[in-house]
């Protein structure tokens, strides 16, 4: 479990870039550059304290976030409908379309979303 939670802490911390909008109900894949997943936070606070633990590279707290079901990693690649598209903040809220976490909804940033075309 250890090793699961380090792995994903290393995932969910590198860097990303791929600025996009997307808008309600519009389906698009989770993608960060140099990273296998992307973080879905349970709601935009949750996402915004991530970031900035992220910045800190606050491992401990951010192993306390996913032990408290705050956040979990998404594939990339994986389906997402877009529910709420706020880019003024930068964050949307996304319902996962497929995968281990098919049916959970979240909030990423929007730079993590590529439209499918």
């Amino acid at each position: 479990m250890k090793n699961i939670i380090l792995l994903f802490i290393v995932v969910i911390m590198v860097g990303c870039s791929n600025n996009s909008s997307i808008s309600v109900g519009a389906v698009g894949t989770l993608g960060r550059e140099n990273s296998n997943g992307s973080p879905l936070a349970v709601n935009e606070a949750a996402l915004e304290q991530f970031l900035k633990l992220q910045d800190l590279r606050d491992q401990k707290s951010i192993t306390w976030m996913i032990a408290d079901g705050l956040i979990c990693a998404i594939d990339n690649g994986t389906r997402v409908k877009v529910f709420d598209s706020n880019n003024s903040n930068g964050k949307t809220g996304v319902v996962i379309l497929e995968g281990q976490f098919g049916g959970r909804s979240g909030y990423v940033l929007s730079k993590w979303i590529k439209p499918i075309k």
